[in-house]
């Protein structure tokens, strides 16, 4: 078994006992516009809470729909037969191309509606889709919404059992839901407490995890080789209160934002996977490995996951790798490097 499947079979959550509550910020949260330099998922998760929110301010309900495999066309589905896809373009050079683009992802998108028409029968039963809406972060342009006129036509003439036989398309942004953008969250998380774990958390965790200890102490002495038994202690100390530090925030993650807290978790077991994968083949000195992983971690976790804050990046970016250390992904091979 690798370690990175060890891993899998009995996550860290489970393993370890300390825990922290992240805050919960919404009312007066900061405004986001058509400025905003939306990531994918991060739009979608918006939309999505947008379109929940604008349907039960008036009393009614939204269905997410998940995305694993892909999606079927829609990230949602509201009682009243309003269905939402979203979409933010990346790395758009004028507004000629945004408008191409959202004109593919109207195109793309809808005809998922016939190729997925089984599962959205069987999923609206005896109800319609009476519209479907994308969702953007900058809609500028009245020949998106023509076009989407036109599509909408085409998908009526199909006959689909689930199509209203008014279906209609739209496209909308942000500034489409003044009620419930003043309400619906920052995408950027709150930050975590950035306080250390106390000693004796710390010494309760060596305790019931000696091998984890063990394994950063065998590794250490490869990357520290010229430093003293007492340096290297301290090291693995300093290590040990940012992996629980890190293991803290991702629980608050958890269990206020678990999309959120998926996407992370699986960023670092593929990264670890990546990393373990690419031990025998790394060249580089133990020391500065270790030093140079954490800061290229630091940076996907910038680009991946903006919603985490900058001091917290750092905390689980070094928190992460003392778990790759104590599990074992990341490594330093005899292989004449160490």
């Amino acid at each position: 078994m690798t370690c990175l499947a060890q891993l899998d079979k009995q996550s860290l959550s489970d393993r370890l006992t300390t825990s922290t509550t992240l805050g919960l910020r919404r009312n007066g949260a900061a405004m986001f516009g058509d400025s905003h330099d939306w990531k994918e998922k991060e739009w979608e998760r918006y939309a999505n809470e947008l379109a929940a929110m604008d349907h039960g301010l008036r009393g009614g309900s939204y269905q997410r729909i998940p995305d694993r495999n892909g999606d079927c066309g829609l990230e949602g589905v509201a009682d009243t037969g309003d269905g939402y896809q979203s979409y933010a373009d990346q790395n758009t050079m004028d507004a000629d191309q945004r408008v191409k683009k959202q004109k593919d992802k109207i195109y793309t998108d809808l005809n998922k509606l016939k190729t997925y028409e089984d599962f959205w029968t069987a999923y609206f039963e005896d109800r319609k889709l009476k519209r479907w809406t994308l969702l953007v972060p900058k809609f500028e342009d009245k020949d998106v919404l023509k076009y989407a006129k036109k599509r909408a036509k085409e998908i009526r003439k199909l006959n689909l059992p689930f199509i209203d036989d008014k279906f209609d398309v739209y496209v909308k942004s942000i500034e489409d839901f003044p009620a419930a953008k003043l309400i619906v969250r920052d995408p950027r998380l709150p930050k975590g407490d950035g306080k250390p774990v106390p000693a004796h958390k710390v010494i309760e965790f060596k305790t019931q995890e000696p091998n984890f200890v063990q394994m950063i102490d065998k590794k250490l002495k490869k990357a520290m080789p010229n430093a003293s038994d007492a340096e290297r202690d301290a090291y693995r100390e300093r290590l040990l209160n940012w992996h629980l530090r890190s293991d803290n925030y991702q629980k608050g993650l958890e269990r206020l934002y678990p999309p959120q807290w998926e996407d992370l978790q699986g960023l670092i077991s593929t990264t670890g996977e990546s990393i373990e994968s690419e031990g025998p083949l790394d060249s580089r000195i133990p020391g500065t490995r270790l030093n140079e992983t954490r800061k290229e971690f630091a940076k996907t976790l910038e680009h991946e996951m903006p919603f985490i804050f900058q001091t917290d990046r750092d905390v689980v970016s070094w928190g992460t790798v003392a778990l790759w250390l104590g599990i074992c992904p990341l490594d330093f091979p005899e292989n004449g490097n160490a």
